[in-house]
C-alpha cells in the first residue's frame, strides 16, 4: 500500500468520525454550533465503553466543532469525575493544540491573514526566556482565547517543544479547577463548590498581575 492511499484511507476515515459526531451533535440544529454539557454526556455515554476515546477523539477535534474549552472542561469533570477527567481532558485538548499549531505552521498566509496579527505580534514580543511563561499565563489566562493563541504560536517563531509545554503547564491549573467544578456539579452549593470559586477569583488577579508585568 502507497503512501498516498494511506492518506485518502486516514482521510475517509477521519472525515466519517467527523460526519458520525456531527450528526450525534445535531450540528444544523444548534445556534451557533453552541454544544452543552449535557450533549457531551449524552454522546460519550451513549457510546459505552468507547465513551473514553470518543471523549478523547471530542477533545482532539474540539476547535472544528466550535465547541468551547470551559464546557469541554466541565464535562470532563461530570462525566469521569476531577481525576480522570483531568487526565483524558489533557489528552484530548494537547492533540487539539498540537493540530492548531501544525495547520497554522502549514498555511501560515492562510492564518495570518484571519488573525491579522493581533496574537503575532504579542507572541514574538516575548524574548527566549519569556516564551513558556508568556505561553502559561496566556493559557491559564480568561483574557486570551484559546485557539487563536495555538494558531498565533504556529505562525510564529515559538519551537513546538515550548508551545507544548507552556501550553500543558498552563492548562493543568485550569483544568484542574473546572473537571472538580464539574464533579461538584449537583452539589454546587458545597464547601468545596465554593472554594473552587474563590480559587478562581484569586487565580484571575494573580494573572492580571502577572499579565501586566509580562
Amino acid at each position: 500500500m502507497s503512501k498516498y492511499t494511506k492518506i485518502k484511507i486516514f482521510s475517509v476515515l477521519i472525515l466519517i468520525i467527523l460526519v458520525i459526531i456531527s450528526y450525534q451533535f445535531n450540528i444544523q440544529d444548534i445556534d451557533k454550533l453552541k454544544v452543552s454539557i449535557n450533549r457531551i454526556e449524552y454522546v460519550v455515554e451513549s457510546f459505552g465503553i468507547l465513551g473514553v476515546l470518543i471523549y478523547i477523539l471530542i477533545g482532539s477535534i474540539r476547535p472544528f466543532l466550535f465547541i468551547p474549552t470551559t464546557v469541554l472542561f466541565i464535562s470532563g469533570g461530570i462525566i469521569f469525575g476531577p481525576i480522570k477527567g483531568l487526565l483524558y481532558t489533557l489528552i484530548g485538548v494537547m492533540i487539539a493544540s498540537t493540530l492548531s499549531f501544525v495547520v497554522a505552521r502549514k498555511f501560515q498566509r492562510f492564518f495570518k491573514k484571519i488573525l491579522k496579527n493581533k496574537y503575532l505580534v504579542k507572541l514574538n514580543d516575548l524574548n527566549d526566556k519569556q516564551i513558556i511563561k508568556g505561553l502559561f499565563i496566556m493559557r491559564v489566562s480568561p483574557m486570551f482565547p484559546f485557539d487563536p493563541v495555538s494558531y498565533g504560536c504556529g505562525i510564529s517563531n515559538i519551537q513546538y517543544e515550548e508551545f507544548f509545554i507552556g501550553t500543558l503547564l498552563g492548562l493543568i491549573p485550569k483544568v484542574s479547577i473546572y473537571t472538580f467544578l464539574g464533579s461538584q456539579i449537583d452539589n454546587i452549593f458545597s464547601l468545596q463548590t465554593l472554594l473552587i470559586f474563590v480559587m478562581l477569583i484569586v487565580l484571575a488577579i494573580i494573572l492580571y498581575i502577572f499579565h501586566k508585568k509580562l
